[in-house]
């Protein structure tokens, strides 16, 4: 079958913006193996938390600062205050979570912000769905396993600020969304500086154990320049191809891969209802990659029904 001659630009069109979505999925899928190596990157170090994200954001955000200086003016500027405000604010609830509560969870909790921007299109669009729900029950179905495992051991405290990752993380992700100029990698660098500045006013807080030159220091200089600047990098560039909820699925593979490097270094198993849970959360990644372009046409569909109605 040959296309048209008549419609060679909307061929080319239609080719290239699936080949642009089609790269920026590849860049989610690195960033998320990059984020995935944190959990083996702190189990090697002894450092307080703090510590930790003030050296690894600080390391990031200064080597990707000449994108900043040299680069477009980011705009809408109040998007990108509330990008800062809410990298900030997961990177320290994250922090937070793992010191009160463990890894798992707060990884757990982080990954279930598709379900916040979910409802949250929900009550807006008043319950009219701009997304494929069945992802979603896989992903609750994942987590709710996850986060029942580890409840066992964790304080009130701890579960909250594992609950407020998954927010702070939704929010910054729908921030980035909505920036219309700017180097994505300029708004990293601003995030992450944003990101020391406030472990910086947490450190006095939780000062002890002090890092070392070797191997704490340069093993998390190593972790800014990689799994935060050029993690961070990619996956603020995706998101101008791809929508919040998709990217946020993606990103779900990391708490699949981040037990799989930490067993790889150190032995360390997880328990059999934590691996139903991500098995559960692997299924929902698949299954919102695999029917998003017929749920998209079936949504396209309806709107035409409904305009003509």
């Amino acid at each position: 079958m040959t296309w048209p001659s008549s419609s060679p630009g909307l061929k080319g069109n239609s080719l290239s913006s699936t080949s642009r979505h089609s790269r920026s999925l590849a860049s989610i899928a690195m960033a998320t193996l990059l984020w995935s190596l944190t959990g083996v990157v702190l189990r090697s170090v002894q450092v307080a938390i703090p510590w930790a994200v003030l050296i690894r954001s600080l390391a990031g955000g200064l080597v990707l600062l000449p994108f900043v200086i040299r680069g477009e003016k980011i705009t809408p500027v109040r998007w990108l205050i509330v990008a800062c405000v809410s990298f900030s604010a997961f990177i320290g609830a994250f922090a937070a979570g793992t010191m009160l509560a463990n890894a798992a969870l707060a990884v757990a909790m982080q990954y279930a912000s598709p379900l916040y921007i979910f409802l949250w299109q929900l009550i807006v669009h008043r319950g009219r769905m701009k997304q494929d729900p069945l992802p979603m029950i896989f992903v609750l179905a994942g987590v709710i396993f996850l986060v029942a495992d580890a409840l066992a051991n964790v304080a009130l405290p701890g579960l909250l600020f594992s609950f407020l990752c998954g927010v702070f993380f939704a929010i910054y992700t729908v921030s980035l969304n909505k920036l219309k100029t700017g180097s994505p990698v300029g708004v990293a660098s601003i995030c992450n500086l944003s990101a020391a500045s406030l472990a910086l006013v947490i450190l006095p807080f939780n000062f002890r154990p002090v890092p070392r030159l070797n191997p704490d220091i340069w093993l998390l200089v190593l972790a800014g320049l990689l799994i935060t600047a050029l993690s961070y990098s990619l996956y603020s560039s995706a998101l101008k191809q791809v929508k919040p909820p998709q990217a946020l699925m993606i990103a779900l593979i990391e708490p699949i891969l981040n037990p799989f490097w930490v067993f790889l270094v150190t032995g360390e198993r997880i328990s059999a209802v934590s691996a139903l849970g991500l098995a559960a959360i692997v299924v929902g990644v698949l299954t919102s990659v695999i029917r998003r372009p017929a749920f998209s046409s079936l949504e396209r569909t309806g709107s035409t029904h409904d305009n003509h109605a």
